[in-house]
């Protein structure tokens, strides 16, 4: 009896000193650069004693090795496609890491290097383990592995709800759906499938000088649910092929209908973040009812702002909130098209003109209600702005919004150049 839980001992005394040895070193403070050799030199030493322990026998079988090999490639890819198209629309920033050529080499040796033998030593932790403490030894890996991956540090200085709702969708939900991706891959596939998908979603991160520039509310959905996404998809293969019996081969089954599925998940998160030229978003005010409510689904069309006419209802950018409002009247100043807005429900045109850079694009249709889980989200905390305006019955967000209208044109009567 002593030895038949040895491997659960040496994978749980593992996870302990990966444990300790990260509160070590958020305890002693290190600089960045030194953090990142000792941290390498830890890896190195773990994925030395994993490779002298017994081999962990992978749960798929050898004859499906290269199927789950050639789906992981292609949610890399996906998930490498989404990254960089999102990013042409929040734009685009200088990359934190070295990326001259003997910075690339370093990031590759020191970063790349750590990222392997993470993968490696995922896998023996998951698959060493008897099929009954799978669940909780793949609990504990995700749990101690976005430990170590995430500054908690930072919780303490947050002073309010919306700076805990950011820094948590991006420092710590993609962490932690990555890893229960990465662990539920290792338990399926073994070791090769996760180094596919970690290098090569990881790799842009350290050779590219210019990256994605992402709110919380778009790294949310790039960095966590697409490897919700790949984790279901993944889950729902290796559980058709479980009950399919030995005498089915896998082969017999077309892996398009999975790829297919994975493939309209990704459009549809590029389709709600506006990569497409015709994209949803949600009314939080009463502005513009009848026509439009609050918790409507709208269909934005982008359109080239010279094509536009009176009538026509537009969302455009003003400051860091968006309004979707009606043209009222297109007026020149010094040769420039402007366009004054105002909502159906209001009382008083907006206070300033909307410029063509301002437009992102033209009202084409409306789904009623179904914007209403967007208005909830961005109640708590979200970057997306409130749309202007001043309903019938005032919601906090509706009053915050006419507030912020009432000021503007304040600062324009006092700057003599209201109406």
């Amino acid at each position: 009896m002593g030895n038949c839980f040895k491997k659960e001992k040496q994978a749980l005394l593992l996870l302990v000193a990966v444990l300790a040895y990260y509160l070590l070193l958020k305890w002693l403070q290190f600089s960045a650069a030194y953090q990142s050799v000792i941290t390498t030199l830890f890896w190195v030493m773990i994925g030395v004693y994993v490779y002298f322990c017994d081999k962990p026998n992978r749960h798929s079988k050898i004859k499906y090795a290269d199927f789950y090999l050639v789906l992981m490639l292609i949610c890399s890819v996906l998930y490498l496609i989404s990254y960089f198209l999102i990013g042409t629309i929040d734009g685009f920033g200088v990359n934190i890491y070295d990326t001259s050529i003997l910075g690339v080499a370093k990031n590759i040796v020191v970063l790349g290097s750590t990222v392997v033998l993470r993968e490696y030593v995922r896998n023996y932790l998951i698959n060493s383990v008897q099929k009954r403490f799978a669940v909780a030894f793949g609990i504990l890996i995700v749990l101690i592995f976005s430990f170590s991956e995430v500054n908690l540090e930072t919780f303490g200085k947050l002073a309010t709800v919306e700076d805990w709702i950011s820094y948590t969708s991006k420092n710590i939900m993609p962490v932690v759906f990555f890893n229960v991706f990465m662990t539920f891959a290792a338990y399926i596939m073994g070791f090769y499938g996760t180094l596919i998908y970690a290098t090569m979603t990881r790799f842009p991160v350290w050779v590219v000088r210019i990256l994605p520039n992402f709110r919380w509310i778009t790294l949310l959905l790039v960095g966590s649910l697409l490897p919700l996404l790949f984790t279901i998809v993944l889950r729902s293969i290796s559980n058709r092929k479980s009950i399919r019996g030995k005498r089915q081969e896998l082969k017999q089954e077309s892996p398009y209908g999975w790829i297919a599925t994975a493939v309209v998940g990704i459009v549809t998160v590029w389709f709600a973040l506006g990569i497409f030229p015709i994209f949803p978003t949600a009314i939080v005010s009463n502005s513009m009812k009848p026509s439009v409510s609050r918790g409507d689904m709208v269909f934005i069309q982008k359109v080239d702002a010279a094509t536009l006419k009176e009538r026509d209802v537009i969302l455009y950018n003003l400051d860091d909130i968006q309004v979707f409002h009606r043209i009222v009247k297109i007026e020149f100043a010094q040769g420039v098209r402007q366009y004054i807005t105002k909502g159906d429900n209001n009382r008083f045109e907006d206070p300033k003109p909307v410029l063509g850079e301002q437009i992102v694009g033209k009202h084409i249709g409306t789904i009623p209600f179904i914007g209403w889980p967007g208005v909830a989200l961005q109640q708590g905390g979200g970057e997306i702005g409130v749309e202007t305006g001043t309903p019938s019955e005032p919601t906090f967000l509706d009053r915050l919004a006419q507030q912020y209208i009432e000021s503007q044109a304040d600062k324009s009567d006092g700057e003599g150049k209201g109406d």
